[in-house]
């Protein structure tokens, strides 16, 4: 339950550190979560399609505090259907304050020397001076009157993000006295209001994902559910400014909560555990992978989808039970850690008829091949299974052998499992099946590992796992196999929804509270 601290940029600037602004792939990543302002970019559009051959315009952009607009400058740059060959940003808040329009206006005149040498139209933004007070009358007609210059012969296409309307209102009026054509006169101000609320959530979920090497929201215990309610609640609060910048903070100020708690409950259980269902008929490997992520290495492979599950709670009468989406998410990587996986059919039917020693399981062995029978096939079979391959902590299989002994193997493996589902099917006699798996693992995994089967659980109450594997590094899994042969989808969230409910039920008795937020 050890927890990664997430990373969450509230404005540009952090944003801007955090990706390195001069690597090679700074516009890719911002590409990747910055979501495109169509209002606006329609308005540029149109002053850009009215320029005359080979000058430039200075354009507004009036947002408040929040909104996005230093983001939405940086798009300019790959937003190639707004006809922008470069974007060039002026920081001002580094200029001397008694001279500052005189070199912003040399800096002004360097890029556009550049401009005039280069093809296409260059973007220019003005960052960090909203407002030019504090300049004389005289600072800023001389600063107009080279802008003036350098717009009616240079393509560049000058932004200016503004918070302030006043301070809107000053600048034009500034201009004005020096010249009508400074700024677009059907469009000098762009009133800028960030990207619609109803894409917050999934301008968070992708932001999550750039600043945090791929990771989910499900990784920081967050679901999209939630990123709805924060939105919702922001949008029915009549004191909050509906900026982007407000929403992330929340997400943040939500996640710190949950962290806080999840190390508060960390405290109060001796060991961490986590929950494997496994899923042994022929077709699982291609049903468990709706379920579950396939990841590149252990940590990430096989942990539960908590959207996917969840659509199997809400509005069904399994919404009782579980009663919210973060009491299932603590269940899947909060207070347990949840996977999803399968044990290729031939892995079990192998383990089945060389280390089951139940008289009932005869049934199944008279229909092996006799190779099976030797133990070193089955612990062969078993080595190469995402189960034994997860517990050892090595990558995840490939995927499906369409070919070749493996192929063979589990063709040779459905006549006897369907005599082991019937067998095990409402009976009991499932576990005469866990202790062989768990005989085959105890022979296979060093002696650091521990393996018991049909053991009560140590510590959470009423609970009996099929199998628990205690391993080297503190770790207590609990493996839940289901034999059954029902290949519709449905199945494996019913099963998984059922059992984990439980686990949950008890973990709340032994803590002797909710687990819920």
């Amino acid at each position: 339950m050890e927890q990664t601290k997430l990373i969450l940029p509230e404005s540009f600037e952090e944003a801007r550190n955090a990706l390195n602004a001069s690597s090679e792939t700074y516009y890719e990543k911002l590409a990747q979560f910055v979501q495109p302002i169509e209002d606006s970019e329609r308005q540029i559009i149109d002053i850009v399609s009215r320029l005359p051959g080979g000058a430039g315009r200075a354009v507004i952009l009036l947002g408040s505090t929040g909104t996005g607009k230093s983001t939405f400058i940086q798009s300019l740059t790959w937003r190639s259907h707004l006809g922008f060959a470069r974007l060039q940003s002026i920081d001002c808040s580094g200029l001397n304050a008694q001279s500052r329009l005189n070199e912003l206006a040399a800096q002004l005149q360097s890029i556009s020397t550049d401009a005039r040498d280069s093809r296409g139209i260059t973007a220019v933004s003005i960052d960090y001076l909203e407002s030019l007070g504090g300049t004389t009358a005289a600072e800023k007609r001389s600063f107009f009157q080279t802008l003036n210059g350098l717009l009616r012969r240079t393509p560049i296409f000058v932004v200016w993000p503004v918070t302030d309307c006043q301070d809107a209102e000053a600048m034009l009026k500034e201009a004005k006295l020096v010249s009508n054509t400074i700024f677009d006169s059907a469009i000098p101000v762009i009133d800028f209001h960030g990207p619609n609320p109803n894409n917050f959530p999934s301008i968070a979920r992708n932001t999550v994902s750039v600043f945090n090497d791929s990771k989910t929201l499900q990784d920081f215990l967050l679901t999209e559910g939630e990123l709805d309610q924060l939105r919702e609640k922001m949008i029915a609060d009549i004191e909050s400014s509906h900026s982007i910048r407000e929403y992330m903070a929340s997400v943040f100020s939500l996640w710190a909560e949950k962290s806080g708690y999840l190390d508060n409950l960390s405290k109060l259980l001796p060991k961490p555990n986590e929950i494997w269902f496994v899923f042994c008929y022929p077709e699982a490997e291609e049903v468990v992978s709706a379920f579950s992520t396939k990841g590149n290495h252990a940590p990430s492979a096989w942990l539960a989808y908590h959207a996917k599950l969840w659509e199997y709670v809400v509005d069904s009468q399994r919404l009782g039970k579980w009663k919210s989406a973060t009491r299932l998410q603590y269940a899947l990587g909060g207070a347990l850690a949840t996977r999803i996986m399968y044990l290729p059919t031939h892995a079990l039917i192998s383990c089945v008829a060389a280390y089951g020693s139940d008289p009932k399981l005869s049934v199944i062995k008279q229909h092996v091949p006799e190779g099976w029978l030797n133990r070193s096939t089955a612990k062969s079979h078993l080595e190469n299974s995402p189960l034994y391959r997860q517990l050892v902590g090595s990558t995840p299989p490939k995927g499906l052998t369409k070919g070749g002994p493996a192929a063979t193997a589990r063709s040779q493996s459905e006549v006897p499992f369907q005599e082991l589902n019937k067998l095990v099917a409402g009976s009991g006699n499932d576990r005469h099946v866990n202790h062989a798996i768990a005989s085959c693992l105890l022979e296979k995994l060093d002696s650091s590992f521990e393996v018991q089967a049909e053991r009560a659980h140590p510590w959470i109450p009423e609970i009996t796992p099929d199998i628990r594997v205690d391993t080297p590094d503190g770790k207590q899994i609990c493996i839940e196999f289901c034999y059954t042969a029902n290949t519709k989808p449905g199945a494996i969230p019913d099963y998984v929804l059922k059992k984990l409910a439980v686990y949950m039920e008890q973990l709340e008795q032994y803590v002797q509270a909710p687990i819920d937020t």
